[in-house]
C-alpha cells in the first residue's frame, strides 16, 4: 500500500498537479487532485476501474489507469523501498486496518486542530498536520515497530528512529 501511495497515486499526482500531498478517504487514502485514484481497502479505484493489489505491480497498475509509474523525482530521499517492477500483494484484513487507522488519524487531528487539513506523506506513509512549525500525526508503522506509534515532530528532531523530519514538500 506503501509502495502504491508513492508510485501509483503521489508521483503522478504530482507530476500532473504539482503536490504530492494525498488525503484520507472513505476506505482508504486518495488523491487530491489529478489523476483521480484511490486505494480503497486493497484495490486501487480509479475512474471506471478497480484492481486488485494482488500479485502485481505498481508498473502494472499505473498502465492500467493510465499514469507513468514512479515516485516524485527529487522531492525526498528514502520512500517505501518498493520497486516500479517489485510484485506486490496487500492482504485485504490489513489494508481495512491501515485504512481505519487513517481514518481516525484524520478525525483526531481535524478535532484536536479545528480548520486543519491533515496530509497523508507519501514518502513516510503517515497522516499529519503542522501547527505552529511542530508537526503531529500518526503512522501504520514500520517493519522494525511492531505498534504504530502516535507521532509529534519538532524541527529538526528525528521520530520512531527514522527520518521524519519536517518537510518543506508542496
Amino acid at each position: 500500500m506503501h509502495a502504491v501511495a508513492e508510485l501509483v497515486l503521489a508521483g503522478p499526482q504530482f507530476r500532473t498537479s504539482g503536490t504530492i500531498r494525498l488525503r484520507a478517504s472513505l476506505g482508504g487514502f486518495a488523491t487530491r487532485s489529478e489523476p483521480n485514484a484511490q486505494v480503497v481497502g486493497a484495490d486501487l479505484v480509479a475512474p471506471g476501474q478497480r484492481l486488485f493489489l494482488e500479485r502485481t505491480t505498481c508498473a502494472a497498475l499505473a498502465a492500467a489507469i493510465g499514469v507513468t509509474v514512479g515516485a516524485p523525482a527529487g522531492l525526498y530521499q528514502g520512500g517505501s523501498g518498493v520497486g516500479t517492477e517489485d510484485v506486490i500483494e496487500a492482504d485485504p484484513q490489513p489494508a481495512h486496518w491501515i485504512a481505519h487507522g487513517f481514518a481516525a488519524g484524520d478525525a483526531a487531528l481535524r478535532r484536536m486542530f479545528p480548520g486543519a487539513d491533515p496530509v497523508i506523506w507519501p514518502e513516510h506513509f503517515d497522516v499529519d498536520v503542522t501547527v505552529a512549525a511542530v508537526d503531529y500525526g500518526v503512522s501504520p508503522g514500520d517493519g522494525f515497530q511492531a505498534e504504530p506509534p502516535p507521532c509529534v515532530i519538532e524541527p529538526e528532531l528525528m521520530c520512531w528512529a527514522r527520518e521524519c523530519l519536517m518537510r518543506g514538500m508542496p
